[in-house]
């Protein structure tokens, strides 16, 4: 991996910091200005120009399985979990492994272009979902996406299945 440095960096803490990255690992971080730039190549430096920075960002429950089928084949207007539960029976008679995989991995592209660096996903094992078992496999640790992330961000709002988000009506 290369070195990096990230330089005029606001912490949450509201300090300005330089951040210096070797072998992908953070190796030092120190007071804005503190930082030498000119030991990494121009390509390997970012100005941060006083941006906030936090430590990566981490999705600790989502159902990739289910992600982008909101309202398919329904909305849960009941807002109950039994009333999801059923929705959902429904729905996964008509999932295939590319539909699984494809929806995944666009939700993971977009989690980490959003700064998401760690994912914990659960997925439906039951009876009509066997046809599909691994179709949403994750990268191992260790393991990359094979696809960098794109640029573009997820609308606002849902991403899984089964609810609407918000008050109840």
């Amino acid at each position: 991996m290369a070195e990096f440095i990230v330089t005029g960096a606001t912490t949450r803490s509201n300090e300005a910091v330089d951040i210096e990255i070797q072998e992908g690992v953070i190796d030092c971080i120190v007071p804005a200005g503190e930082g030498d730039p000119t030991a990494f190549d121009d390509d390997q430096h970012y100005d941060a120009a006083g941006k906030f920075i936090t430590p990566p960002l981490i999705e600790p429950h989502i159902h990739l399985d289910a992600a982008l089928t909101a309202g398919d084949p329904c909305w849960n207007d009941v807002g109950t979990l039994a009333a999801g539960i059923d929705i959902w029976e429904e729905r996964k008679q008509d999932l295939t492994t590319e539909d699984v995989k494809e929806r995944a991995e666009q939700v993971v592209e977009w989690l980490a272009a959003n700064g998401v660096t760690r994912v914990r996903t659960h997925a439906d094992v039951t009876e009509h979902t066997h046809r599909i078992r691994g179709a949403a496999r994750t990268p191992r640790r260790g393991e990359r996406h094979r696809r960098p992330p794109s640029r573009c961000v997820p609308p606002r709002g849902r991403v899984h299945g089964g609810r609407k988000r918000g008050p109840p009506p």
